[in-house]
């Protein structure tokens, strides 16, 4: 019996109100996808071999409650408890196994899903639309009979993505209202009628929605037609501009790093990748693929000066993605001129002895 199957796809954790699926319209049009922090570092940052997730734990309480292992761990920020679980994995399943099933295409598949609920306005709920999803994916509407089959199994697999989502289980930290009751970061829900819709965690929509004080990154909506490979990387790319908002704040106007370390933050496997494709190759084919993803994205310009691990990256956000950002760089600057000087501590006679 797989994980899913073990909580069912109606698995309800917190009060879902009805709302039938032909109430899902999109109301709004968004360019920008708000993800939260803790998520995004989850989802890229922590995939990798020294994340988060190398640190998961079998978690004897949910594996006891949910009858399949689960692993969890401590987001960076320690804002968000996670939980994985699948039953393929075993008991003794390494936190390597568990990062790979957090794939690129339930990357692609949870951000789609964060757009939609939010564009439909349903308090973190959604419905796949199909005219509206292929939209967002940028599929082409064919007359043909096999070109339109390729793209329902595209979006076949979108499903299967965003079920598999409900594999990871999300609460607040070791404190928090809801440390004892994990919720799906995406849940199904299937209506009377027969048809589905999908909920986001309630711990995490709040924040969305803004109803918690946490940090989110912005997220071009250009990314999401990109291939699910790039989509990981892209917002790899956006929490990174986002954990380093500081330097757009006063400072060059861009944000330098190594290509190294870039590759970290964005959720890459070093190691593996150079010991399979050999550090020139992999860097090149790595610095091509940033600045390619950063334009087609309309996330960043990504200039890359130099060769090989220790080439210096240059990251300058997009205009609509600078201006996403001006709210939060203005509160920045206004809490720090408001910030009183902290006051000198008073000497002590000098010791003329």
């Amino acid at each position: 019996m797989s994980f899913f199957d073990a909580v069912g796809p109606t698995h309800q954790l917190w009060e879902f109100p009805l709302v039938r699926p032909t109430q899902f319209v999109s109301r709004t049009t968004r360019e920008n996808i708000s993800v939260p922090t803790a998520v995004g570092q989850i989802l890229t940052r922590g995939r990798t071999p020294d994340g988060v997730i190398a640190q998961a734990s079998l978690d004897p309480r949910l594996t006891s409650h949910l009858l399949a292992p689960v692993w969890s761990f401590q987001a960076p920020d320690k804002r968000l408890r996670v939980a994985v679980g699948f039953g393929d994995c075993g008991d003794d399943a390494s936190p390597g196994q568990l990062r790979k099933k957090v794939t690129d295409g339930m990357i692609r598949s949870y951000l789609v899903g964060v757009l939609l609920a939010l564009e439909q306005d349903q308090d973190g709920h959604f419905a796949l639309v199909e005219d509206h999803l292929t939209d967002i994916l940028g599929l082409p509407r064919y007359e043909t009979t096999g070109r339109k089959r390729a793209s329902r199994q595209r979006l076949d697999t979108i499903r299967r993505e965003l079920l598999s989502l409900g594999h990871i289980y999300v609460s607040d930290g070791p404190d928090g209202r809801s440390a004892a009751h994990p919720e799906p970061l995406l849940n199904r829900i299937k209506d009377l009628p027969g048809d589905y819709y999908y909920v986001h965690a309630r711990v995490v929509w709040d924040s969305i929605a803004g109803y918690r004080a946490t940090g989110f990154a912005q997220v071009p909506r250009k990314l999401l037609p990109l291939h699910a490979k790039d989509v990981a990387l892209g917002l790899g790319l956006a929490r990174f501009i986002r954990d380093e908002i500081r330097m757009l704040d006063g400072g060059p106007g861009y944000i330098s790093t190594t290509l190294e370390k870039l590759a970290s933050e964005v959720g890459e496997d070093v190691q593996s990748k150079v010991r399979d494709r050999g550090a020139g190759v992999y860097f090149r084919l790595l610095s091509e693929a940033l600045r390619r993803v950063g334009r087609e994205a309309d996330l960043a310009e990504v200039r890359i000066t130099g060769t090989g691990r220790l080439a210096e990256a240059q990251i300058t956000p997009s205009n609509s993605l600078a201006d996403a950002y001006q709210p939060l760089i203005a509160s920045r600057r206004t809490k720090r001129a408001g910030a009183k000087p902290k006051p000198r501590a008073a000497r002590g006679p000098r010791n003329r002895g």
